[in-house]
């Protein structure tokens, strides 16, 4: 390959980088606006998205009926059970409806293998005293990024990738800790601002991405922004994704 040849497949490389950071901005807009697939509570939301690169620049497609037909049970493990239905963009998969006014979780598929997860964690938001579980964003975002991956490899994609975790409308509400086994950090502070978003992290190849190694730096600096000087579901000496005994 000449220099022009590498030089031209950076660019466009980047070109790409720079679509999928502004995709995933106005996705996360859209959501703050109410432009949901399907209707959500208020309150906090929890938001992840994983872009591949291969899907972005239209070099590889998702089949979206094996999904619909048997596969979109694999996203309960996200939303917690619900149903699914098609729309423009590909394959929604939602929760079931959380009282009248919406649903508190969905997964959308794109048809170029983009996946958007948004979560109310209004099962364990105590909205009415501002307060949100540790446990509410931890298992949620790393999950979801984990399925997210998984889903993508298992269809054929490959090469880089984008993953872009925040939680919306957050502002005001402090981090729950389990205090009852002895944490050893200190209190934490309140949401100093309405969207917590994170930068969004370049995943170089999805074939050999370590899931723990790519999210846990974003979880900690999510923890950190409630005050907290790490996220203490991984290892510390495996880096592995541990969840705490409650």
């Amino acid at each position: 390959m000449s220099y022009d040849q590498i030089r031209g497949a950076f660019d466009r490389t980047a070109t790409l980088a720079e679509q999928a950071r502004r995709f995933i901005a106005n996705r996360r807009q859209n959501i703050l606006n109410g432009e949901t697939p399907v209707p959500l509570r208020s309150g906090p939301k929890l938001v992840v998205h994983l872009v591949p690169i291969a899907g972005l620049a239209g070099r590889m497609s998702v089949d979206l009926k094996p999904i619909y037909d048997r596969s979109y049970a694999d996203y309960f493990k996200i939303v917690g059970g619900g149903n699914r239905v098609f729309n423009l963009d590909g394959l929604v998969v939602h929760s079931d409806a959380w009282k009248e006014d919406g649903y508190k979780a969905y997964n959308q598929i794109f048809r170029n293998g983009i996946h958007e997860g948004v979560i109310l964690g209004s099962d364990v938001l105590e909205t009415s005293q501002k307060l949100i579980h540790e446990s509410s964003i931890d298992y949620p975002l790393y999950k979801s990024a984990k399925l997210f991956v998984e889903k993508v490899q298992s269809w054929g994609f490959a090469g880089p990738a984008i993953l872009g975790l925040g939680i919306l409308n957050v502002k005001g509400f402090e981090l729950s800790i389990n205090k009852s086994i002895g944490d050893p950090f200190r209190t934490p502070s309140v949401a100093d601002r309405p969207n917590l978003v994170l930068p969004e992290e370049w995943i170089d190849d999805l074939n050999t991405v370590d899931i723990e190694g790519t999210v846990r730096p974003l979880l900690d600096t999510l923890w950190q922004a409630f005050g907290i000087e790490r996220c203490p579901y991984f290892d510390d000496v495996t880096g592995k994704f541990a969840p705490r005994q409650r």
